[in-house]
């Protein structure tokens, strides 16, 4: 063997190239022969058109960097305070579904023993009231959530999945009246069809459509918490909420067709008597209450996760937003 040390200059062969998962690619920004650029760009901070300004200047509108706004969609180059304004919204979120859990059990125990010491009906209401708080805490950190983006005020799409959430929580706030009181509506189903009065249908119907506003909302809402993985940029995330998206519209989809044989069965059923035997819409009613009740499990752990995620990936992205800002 040769007792002479290794030639430094000598290299070693490259490294077979990884496969990695391509980032969000920055925007290419059209510079003209002049050195300014070429095409339609809003500032980040006021949503003034920098188009003709040189990349190196300064927004004349607000003073803001240019380069801040040509870096792309990436959360960590766009205006903080919007970022921090996402963190603040999941915090929110979450903070309204692990209360709604606990307000849920407490009010179940409540109208139990108030059924069972025989309270008028309206101390069963008055309890079932609470469980508004955790769903305005939701509506408002979902609300937070959707808040525009100062960068990209001047892009104009009519509908988008942040504004038709936005659209649905206004009208679930103003059916919820309805989710508080319309319980007789569905009271009324195990009652022969001749029982229910005109009013009963018409809360039916009324809590069916907000219920299709709620799911709507939801998959909108889920959808656009994808688009803003990708601005981390984390594709993973943006997939796992598409998919949990996906999971809450079948869910509602199943509900509507159970809800729907609910309807037309039922009636019929209590006002026939006790059956010899189960009939098979009832076996398809319980069928579809359990792939429901399992499903929705799923779905609504799935997504409780996924929002612990994103509320830390957010903070992540508006400290560094900060920090660039800042410098």
């Amino acid at each position: 063997m040769s007792d002479q040390p290794p030639n430094p200059d000598r290299t070693k062969p490259a490294a077979p190239p990884t496969q990695r998962t391509p980032a969000l690619p920055i925007s290419a920004i059209d510079i003209d022969q002049a050195g300014r650029i070429a095409q339609d760009v809003p500032c980040r901070a006021c949503g003034y058109n920098l188009v003709g300004l040189a990349p190196s200047g300064d927004c004349p509108e607000c003073a803001t960097a240019i380069e801040r706004s040509i870096r792309g969609e990436l959360l960590q180059f766009s205006d903080p305070g919007w970022v921090k304004r996402l963190t603040t919204g999941v915090l929110w979120i979450i903070i309204g579904s692990l209360s709604g859990i606990v307000v849920g059990i407490l009010i179940a125990f409540g109208i139990a023993m108030l059924t069972n010491t025989g309270a008028p009906t309206i101390a069963t209401a008055l309890v079932s009231c609470i469980g508004v708080v955790p769903a305005l805490m939701i509506l408002f950190g979902a609300w937070v959530l959707t808040t525009p983006d100062p960068g990209q005020t001047g892009q104009t799409r009519p509908v988008t999945a942040r504004t038709l959430t936005r659209w649905c929580l206004l009208a679930q706030l103003a059916a919820t009246p309805l989710e508080l009181f319309g319980g007789t509506g569905f009271n009324a189903l195990g009652n022969p069809v001749t029982a229910i009065s005109l009013t009963d249908s018409m809360i039916i119907m009324a809590a069916v459509a907000a219920g299709v506003v709620s799911l709507v909302g939801r998959v909108a809402g889920l959808w656009y918490l994808g688009q803003l993985a990708l601005r981390l940029p984390n594709p993973g995330l943006a997939k796992q909420c598409r998919i949990v998206a996906a999971g809450h519209l079948a869910i509602g989809l199943l509900g509507a067709v159970v809800t729907v044989v609910a309807i037309v069965v039922l009636p019929g059923v209590m006002a026939a008597g006790p059956p010899a035997g189960v009939p098979g819409s009832m076996l398809l009613l319980a069928g579809g209450g359990c792939v429901m009740g399992l499903g929705g499990l799923v779905v609504g752990v799935w997504a409780l996760v996924l929002l612990f995620i994103l509320h830390h990936r957010f903070g992540t992205a508006a400290a560094a937003a900060r920090e660039r800002w800042n410098s």
